[in-house]
């Protein structure tokens, strides 16, 4: 036996020598050291194996390609923000209620408090005898229409305590002055709301006990409110003011709009009239805070519109909130940080140049907007537990700034999903088509920048033109800003030239033709001229044929002939044995197969 394994060890060429074996080890253990991607390899190679092999070519991989690593991360990043905006969304219910609610204040026909005129509506309120008919007629049918202190309205909708009145007054002849001529017409005037005019004075009946007006100036602490921006031109109204609570009780609540009437609450010094209330529905959890707003500016008439701030009872009640959407926020603010820790260390390292980077400004921006939706997020859950929920039957309980935190939240969040989307085409620029667009708009920037600054000044000076010829006359042109938003309105579709025609048959249709021209016959087709030009110049050429589909296809393509391969040396393999096994039978028995297969 040591003779015979002498002999097959020192001739290399011996069947089944123990040198040819040491030589297939040695092959095995360096095939496996090498690249995966070697097609030396043809060994069967087991799942796990497998595993481990795919696991080191992506991290490979990754490490070597830095957008396709910050692509996946983004993509993850991008996955947890639409998670934490769609699963706090409340679908149509939102917006059925908004409805609802809006239907009961504004739909149902009225008469003045007076019986002077016919049947309005709320959009049709101009006077304060409109107004009170409006407070005494739907409005308080719609919340104490029951008669009890519930306050059903729309079926399903109930008033949570009581409702407020609260208005804003102004000093006479402070900022505005009765010329001296027309003393005989007026001797008083009444200026717009601002807080260097609003009066704080005390005002009517005398108080039995007091001998002192019983209605009183508020501050807007006290009142918990908060600024509001209103339809009237230059109208920003403060929270302050004189308010009352009426109460959601029908007998009562008649007796105090009867009382507030009858005493001329509402006088020529009121420049707003502001109704707050908050309405829950028990079906789909959801509290609505409607702020009813009378404008009444000083030239005269009046200006309804209502206010609707509409919440899931999880968005403001930390005992409402999900653990698990809780835990997905918390989650998303550690990754946000983190990021903003990393884009801090690249911006310390590359200094200015960092804000070269249009990429990285627009994640900081991104990082920075979600930061604050998610100190909004939680500003409600404060609010709310400071000031207890639900409030009590007898007051009014103001969840303005909670509200006003819902919806800011909302709005943050959807900027936060528009940026995040907009960031995904940093990855996708890797396909060819992405690329050429990039590269098309990046050679025609310099060059279609001169366009932009002349559109821009032929907008405001047609905006300007179309204020001062036709702003008396056409509510949409009513302010440059309003006149701009109404032209691009006309570049996209919109034809007011009948409203024009109708103010000025002169100016109209020369503003009209001069505008459609200027934009649409010159710049535009001059801009799409110039993009054309970018897309045909050489620059393009040096965009690579081969994009991101066209890799992963190829690896793809590599993965599978592997597996094709092994299969197939697995089926030779097993020929082989099976070829090996018949060898070794004896040779009677070889014959009887081979007879009993012929």
């Amino acid at each position: 036996m040591a003779s015979r394994a002498t002999a097959e060890t020192q001739d290399p060429g011996a069947k089944g020598s123990v040198w040819d074996q040491e030589k297939e080890e040695n092959d095995d253990v360096q095939s496996f050291s090498e690249d995966s991607e070697d097609d030396a390899d043809d060994l069967p190679r087991t799942a796990q194996e497998q595993l481990e092999d795919l696991v080191r070519k992506a991290r490979r991989y990754l490490h070597n390609n830095r957008e396709v690593s910050d692509f996946l991360w983004h993509t993850l990043y991008l996955a947890l923000v639409s998670l934490v905006a769609l699963s706090l969304d409340t679908g149509q219910h939102t917006l059925e209620q908004n409805m609802a609610v809006r239907s009961a204040m504004a739909d149902a026909s009225f008469t003045s408090s007076l019986g002077s005129q016919g049947s309005i509506q709320f959009a049709n309120v101009q006077s304060v005898d409109d107004l009170w008919g409006w407070a005494q007629g739907p409005f308080a049918e719609t919340v104490a229409g029951r008669g009890d202190a519930q306050g059903f309205f729309g079926r399903y909708l109930r008033v949570i305590g009581q409702v407020r009145f609260r208005q804003l007054r102004v000093q006479p002849n402070v900022g505005c002055v009765v010329p001296e001529y027309m003393d005989q017409y007026s001797t008083a005037c009444y200026p717009g709301f601002s807080t260097t005019n609003e009066d704080v004075s005390a005002f009517g009946p005398v108080g039995e006990l007091t001998g002192l007006p019983i209605w009183r100036w508020r501050t807007a602490s006290e009142l918990d409110e908060g600024w509001i921006v209103g339809k009237a031109s230059g109208a920003y109204y403060a929270g302050s003011g004189f308010n009352f609570s009426m109460p959601t009780e029908r007998v009562a609540a008649e007796e105090m709009l009867r009382f507030h009437r009858d005493n001329n609450w509402i006088d020529l010094q009121t420049r707003a009239v502001f109704v707050d209330f908050v309405s829950y529905n028990p079906n789909v959890r959801l509290l609505t805070l409607a702020k009813v707003i009378f404008e009444l500016p000083p030239t005269g008439g009046a200006i309804p519109s209502i206010t609707l701030r509409t919440s899931p009872l999880r968005m403001i009640l930390p005992s409402e909130s999900s653990t698990a959407m809780l835990a997905a926020e918390i989650t998303l603010i550690v990754l946000t940080a983190s990021y903003m820790i990393i884009d801090l260390h690249t911006a310390y390292r590359r200094g200015l140049t960092f804000l070269t980077d249009p990429w990285r400004l627009l994640d900081a921006t991104n990082y920075l907007a979600y930061i604050v939706a998610f100190s909004l997020r939680l500003q409600p859950f404060y609010i709310m537990s400071a000031r207890g929920f639900p409030p009590p039957p007898d007051a009014f309980v103001n969840y303005e700034s909670a509200m006003w935190a819902v919806v800011q939240w909302k709005n943050v969040i959807a900027l936060v999903a528009l940026l995040s989307w907009i960031r995904l085409l940093k990855g996708i620029r890797l396909l060819r088509f992405m690329q050429i667009v990039t590269t098309t708009l990046g050679r025609a920037f310099l060059q279609v920048l001169p366009f932009c600054l002349v559109f821009v000044l032929l907008l405001w000076a047609f905006a300007i033109a179309h204020r001062l010829a036709f702003g008396d006359l056409v509510y949409s042109f009513r302010s440059v800003l309003m006149s701009m938003f109404t032209l691009q309105r006309v570049l996209l579709g919109a034809d007011d030239f009948a409203v024009l025609w109708d103010a000025n048959r002169l100016l109209g249709p020369l503003f009209y033709l001069g505008w459609t021209l200027a934009s649409y016959l010159i710049l535009a087709n001059i801009f799409a001229a110039v993009l054309v030009e970018a897309m045909g110049s050489d620059a393009l050429k040096s965009v690579p044929r081969v994009g991101a589909i066209d890799t992963a296809k190829g690896y793809y393509d590599r993965w599978a002939d592997r597996r094709a391969s092994a299969a197939e040396e697995a089926r030779l393999a097993e020929q082989r044995r099976l070829e090996g096994e018949a060898k070794s039978l004896p040779a009677f028995v070889r014959g009887a197969t081979a007879g009993r297969r012929g």
